[in-house]
């Protein structure tokens, strides 16, 4: 990526400040708007320069489901609590449903959950970047859902080229979904 290229996703990621309402979901924040960007923008540059891949655009439908998401994690608590079932949106289950039935060029898709906790994480750029690393070094299969690398434990492998970041905060507590997805229609 060429250094033009950089600053140009380096303002975006700055002045993109946009409150947008999800549907069943709170409207995110700035704080949490700009720490969703924030991880795409991290996410991107890591899959650009460490491994040659490309990079991952935004997909409203894969945001909507990853803000509701995380918006549940925020109200009932994450942890173990949080994927016993309970979960109204049906978890990672519904939102690839309905991934693979709004957007006809859909294949498969990955998931990644966190939260961050302490008063060390006051600004947003703190917390994503925080968030981000608990997937890139977590051997769980998180890592390869941001970098396409097989998937245990079946071993499947995606080509993801869309993304949907939810984060949701309270105080100094900040929940994050990231859904990765194939996506073969043309980029409109």
């Amino acid at each position: 990526m060429g250094r033009i290229a950089r600053v140009l996703v380096a303002l975006s990621v700055v002045v993109a400040t946009v409150v947008v309402a999800s549907p069943g979901s709170q409207a995110a924040t700035s704080a949490e708007r700009n720490a969703e960007l924030w991880i795409i923008h991290l996410v991107n540059r890591d899959r650009v320069d460490t491994y040659n891949l490309g990079t991952l655009l935004e997909n409203d439908g894969l945001r909507a489901g990853a803000e509701a998401h995380s918006l549940w994690l925020r109200q009932n608590g994450y942890g173990t609590a949080a994927f016993d079932g309970k979960d109204p949106h049906d978890g990672f289950n519904t939102r690839f449903a309905n991934f693979q039935s709004s957007d006809p060029g859909a294949g498969g898709m990955c998931e990644n959950v966190a939260m961050v906790s302490g008063s060390i994480y006051k600004s947003y750029r703190r917390a994503a970047k925080a968030l981000y690393e608990l997937w890139v070094n977590a051997l769980d299969g998180h890592n390869q859902c941001l970098y396409d690398k097989p998937l245990p434990p079946s071993n499947t492998q995606l080509h993801t080229t869309v993304v949907g970041v939810g984060v949701k905060k309270v105080r100094h507590r900040w929940y994050a979904t990231y859904d990765a997805g194939e996506d073969s229609s043309p980029s409109s």
